[in-house]
């Protein structure tokens, strides 16, 4: 058996970095020796964000974050990286990352930023268009800035390409990523919006104008997978509706599938999000 001292040269050797305890060393170093593609999961605080972190590689290529619902939390999630592992699995070299929202609302439950749920069910179902689709949440640019920030801290750890990122999320966490989409440089491969609703839409649109051509297009490319259940009593199927006609109108490509269900993620939907995450990767070396 090597010397801890040995098996730390070797990790780094590997060009694997950011890491600092010795369990992680270990593991990085029986996934080398296995090839890269055996799968490790484990935690990890990125900023200020813990999260659940399920790699194949000390090395990936591929990362995708996945963000949770508001009054839920990461370990609610953990069933999209067994998907990414099922889907992807060793075709390419990727690591899936489920952070903890922000803010503890007490009992293992978490959230992106406040919602009055009834307030925002009622504007929805009176059809009270501008006022959602055009509400900035406080305490979104928070929430913007811990995910940026733990996907730098991420990139770093991992030496993670540029073009690296995907993203997706569940109700308050589809509308986060709606807000990544736009926010990202470069955006993300692809966005999954599962059961979300358009906010934010002057401010987006401001930021998309705000950029360069070449930006702009780049957005365009971003494929957007999305789900909404026709009898969502939380956020009705129509504010669904809103979210992809928005990003039909700014020129995304978007898949909606609208299934017959309740407030959840459509069946079979995290397959095809992680789907286009591997189709997106491999048109990278073509």
């Amino acid at each position: 058996m090597a010397s801890f001292k040995q098996i730390k040269f070797f990790v780094e050797s590997k060009g694997v970095r950011g890491l600092l305890e010795k369990d992680e060393f270990l593991r990085s170093y029986r996934q080398l020796l296995d090839g890269g593609r055996t799968v490790h999961s484990y935690d990890r605080k990125f900023g200020e964000l813990n999260a659940l972190v399920r790699t194949n590689s000390a090395s990936p290529k591929v990362a995708v974050c996945v963000l949770h619902g508001f009054g839920a939390n990461m370990e609610n999630l953990s069933p999209f990286s067994d998907v990414c592992e099922r889907v992807i699995g060793a075709s390419a070299e990727w690591v899936c990352i489920i952070p903890n929202g922000g803010l503890d609302l007490g009992g293992g439950s978490r959230a992106w930023w406040m919602i009055d749920l009834q307030r925002l069910q009622a504007k929805i179902m009176n059809l009270q268009f501008s006022e959602i689709t055009k509400d900035v949440p406080a305490g979104l640019d928070v929430a913007r800035s811990r995910v940026l920030d733990l996907m730098q801290e991420a990139s770093t750890a991992y030496s993670l390409p540029p073009d690296a990122w995907s993203v997706c999320g569940f109700s308050q966490g589809g509308m986060l990523t709606g807000d990544l989409l736009v926010h990202m440089e470069p955006p993300p491969n692809v966005a999954g919006l599962f059961s979300a609703a358009l906010i934010c839409e002057d401010l987006w649109t401001e930021q998309i104008s705000k950029k360069p051509l070449e930006a702009r297009e780049r957005l365009k490319k971003c494929a957007i997978v999305q789900s909404h259940g026709t009898t969502d009593m939380v956020v009705p199927v129509i504010a669904g509706h809103w979210m992809r006609d928005y990003w039909q109108k700014q020129g995304l490509k978007v898949d909606f599938d609208q299934f017959n269900g309740p407030h959840a993620v459509g069946p079979g939907a995290v397959d095809k999000f992680f789907a286009k995450v591997l189709e997106a990767d491999r048109a990278k070396t073509r």
